[in-house]
Order: C-alpha cells, then sequence, then structure tokens
C-alpha cells in the first residue's frame, strides 16, 4: 500500500499485489509547487526510487511539503546611512506561518520577522560597512507542518559617505627654520573634517585624513601625520625645507570621501638673502614690467612689489601692499607672498617666483600668480614661470 502525504501532493507508484520474495520498486512524484522530503513507514531515506522485498503486505508513505522561495531584493548605500531591505516570498497565494530572517555578510540583521505566507517583506538596517559589496541573504523558517523553508541572496553596495575638511584659520601662513641653512618643524596644523549633514551622522573617527605639503619650487613632497579624534584633525610635519607649500588636505579611507581642501604655507630663512628684481616680460603678447625687492630686516620682512600691464584697453597694475614672506630655494628661486591691490582695489594676493641664473641677460625668469579677494585665481594675471624680456634677476645673499 503506498500512500501520500499530506493528499494531493504527488504520486507513489509501485502499489500492488506482489508473490512473497518479489521486489517491489517505489517512486515518489510531487506535483508542481511541491518538493519530495522522504519515504517512511517500510522505507525511508530521500533517495527515489526505491525497491522493496515483498514477504508480507508493507506500508510506504511518500512525504511531500510545499516548495518555497525567497527573492532578495539588490540594497546600495552610503556609509551610516539607512537602507531598506526587502525579500518576496513565494509560491504567490500561499498562506502560512514562519519567520524570515535577514543577514549581511552572516550576520544577522535585527530581529526575525514574522511570516503569514507569500509577500514582501522588508527591515530596516542603518550601513556600518566601510565601501565594497555585502551578501544580503534572507533566511525563510516555516513553522506550519508540510512547507519547506528557502532562502536568497543578493548584494548590498556600500559607498563613502560625504564629508568636507576644513583646515583652520589660525594656522601659520609663514615658519621660519630653526637655525640658518636647516629646516623647520614640527610645525602643528589644525583642521576638521566634517560629515555632511544627511539626519544619519556615522563614526567621522573613521575618516582617514592625509596632509601633504607640495612645493611651489621641486618636487619633493613632505607627508605630514594626521590623527584625527573625533573630527579633530591634528597634523605634524617635521625636517620642512625652505619652500612655500600648497598644503593639500584629502579625505581618504574605506568610510568617507570628500573634496580636496587647500591652503598655503611659507617656509623661509632670512639668512639666504634677498632679491631684486627689474625688468620686462611679455605675457598674452603685451609687455608686463615688474619692479620687486624684498628682505628680512630684524625678523621682519621688507618688501614692494610692483607689475604693470600695458594693454591697448588700459594699463593694469598690480601692487603689493603687506609683504608676508621670502623663501629663497637653492640659492637660485626666490617666491615672494604678498597681499595686493590691483588698480587701486585691495584685498588681492600675488605670488611671485623669482629665476636668478646667477648672470645676466634674459635667461632669468619670472612667474606670477594673483588671486581676488573671494581666492579665485585671476587668469589674465596668471602665468608659468617665463623668461625675461629685459632686465635682471639677482638674488643676493
Amino acid at each position: 500500500t503506498t500512500i501520500v502525504s499530506p493528499a494531493g501532493t504527488g504520486t507513489v507508484s509501485g502499489a500492488g499485489y506482489y508473490n512473497a520474495g518479489a521486489t517491489a520498486t517505489v517512486a515518489a512524484t510531487p506535483v508542481a509547487g511541491y518538493g519530495f522530503v522522504g519515504f517512511s513507514g517500510a522505507l525511508t531515506g530521500t533517495v527515489t526510487p526505491q525497491t522493496l522485498v515483498m514477504n508480507a503486505p508493507k506500508t510506504v508513505t511518500g512525504n511531500f511539503v510545499l516548495a518555497t522561495s525567497v527573492t532578495v531584493a539588490p540594497a546600495a548605500g552610503q556609509y551610516s546611512d539607512p537602507v531598506t531591505l526587502s525579500a518576496t516570498v513565494g509560491p504567490a497565494g500561499a498562506v502560512f506561518s514562519g519567520s524570515l530572517q535577514f543577514q549581511i555578510a552572516g550576520v544577522n540583521v535585527g530581529a526575525a520577522l514574522p511570516v503569514s505566507g507569500a509577500g514582501t517583506y522588508t527591515t530596516s538596517y542603518t550601513i556600518t560597512q566601510a565601501a565594497g559589496p555585502y551578501t544580503i541573504t534572507a533566511i525563510l523558517t516555516p513553522t506550519t507542518p508540510g512547507v519547506a523553508g528557502s532562502s536568497g541572496g543578493n548584494t548590498l553596495t556600500v559607498s563613502k559617505e560625504d564629508a568636507t575638511v576644513t583646515p583652520s584659520t589660525t594656522n601659520p601662513q609663514t615658519v621660519k627654520v630653526n637655525s640658518n641653512g636647516g629646516t623647520a618643524g614640527p610645525i602643528t596644523l589644525k583642521g576638521t573634517v566634517q560629515q555632511t549633514a544627511d539626519g544619519s551622522p556615522g563614526n567621522i573617527s573613521l575618516a582617514t585624513v592625509t596632509v601633504t605639503l607640495v612645493p611651489l619650487v621641486g618636487t619633493v613632497n613632505v607627508n605630514c601625520p594626521v590623527t584625527n579624534t573625533a573630527g579633530a584633525l591634528t597634523a605634524t610635519c617635521t625636517a620642512v625645507p625652505v619652500n612655500v607649500y600648497d598644503v593639500q588636505w584629502k579625505i581618504g579611507g574605506n568610510y568617507y570621501a570628500g573634496p580636496q581642501a587647500d591652503s598655503t604655507l611659507a617656509v623661509y630663512d632670512p639668512s639666504l638673502g634677498s632679491v631684486i628684481a627689474l625688468g620686462t616680460v611679455i605675457h598674452n603678447g603685451v609687455t608686463g614690467e615688474f619692479a620687486i625687492g624684498a628682505t628680512y630686516f630684524n625678523g621682519r620682512i621688507i618688501a614692494g612689489l610692483v607689475y604693470t600691464e600695458y594693454r591697448a584697453t588700459g594699463n593694469v597694475i598690480v601692487t603689493s601692499t603687506t609683504p608676508i614672506s621670502l623663501s629663497i630655494v637653492g640659492g637660485k628661486m626666490a617666491i615672494v607672498l604678498s597681499m595686493a591691490s590691483r588698480n587701486g582695489v585691495g584685498n588681492y594676493s600675488m605670488q611671485v617666483i623669482l629665476g636668478d641664473d646667477t648672470g645676466t641677460g634674459n635667461t632669468d625668469q619670472i612667474g606670477l600668480q594673483v588671486k581676488d579677494p573671494t581666492g579665485a585665481v585671476v587668469p589674465d594675471l596668471t602665468f608659468a614661470p617665463m623668461a625675461i624680456k629685459t632686465g635682471d634677476i639677482a638674488i643676493v645673499r
């Protein structure tokens, strides 16, 4: 005798009358939507078909369960932000009880959700992982007899959270070397890193910030180790040679990303001398005239800088107002920083690079960068170092 349990969920072949000692072959076949989970009675196990030696009346039961499915939706979000995890349980129209447990990378996400049958189930999850892909798993555990469990998976894609880094306005703009002919440091630079406000703050201490001093003249950068204490940044720069540096603050690591911030640091050595420059240069097809002098006296910079372009639309005159620093690099290059005015309008800044070939003639070089009161570069008053047309540039020690 063969029995199907529950009734109507499949078929079990092999029932009938057999001679003593004959062999009966029993096979279980589920109907669509069900699965065979094993024999009971005179046979056991999940292998089908099986054979049975008939030496007495025997009963075999084929046990079937409702096949379920779990389809997990992909999810994506930034570190520290909430995302919705979603899974659809099937088959459609099925009614049963049980629970659904979500996992991220094998770790349970909250408590299991109660399940009342087919449908879509969701839970909220706040991302704690670094940027990268992680496996979402949803595990269905039915409590209704005759219903099979199942699971499904997909991918949670985590991206970096947005942040901004801000150098402190109290950072030194100029630093004198520790001794004549030496380097400066340790130089302490402060800043902050903050997550962009989105209502779901993360652990900002996980933001990796680097501070690099990029020299205006030369190619050897200075890397400054940074500590991050709850977003408060401290960079320490040691053995910093004389130069003018673009201080680059960058957000790295796997949790946060954001735009680079820049500031300026000038390291100077008064013992390296002074610079005197007088002459002309051709810029954008017009003549530019410069007159520059800069030195240190009793530890204080004294400088005057005037650059005039004789344009068809009218002369443009950039004049220093408050000198900031003079950095002489390698005895042949001088960098002068100063606040300035343009045709009488103040709050501009100027940066002049002067190259002395130690002789006379037009192999000396001058470069200029002018920024407006907002800090934006003025393109038509900015050019990389180029050979002068007339005059001389002298670095005197």
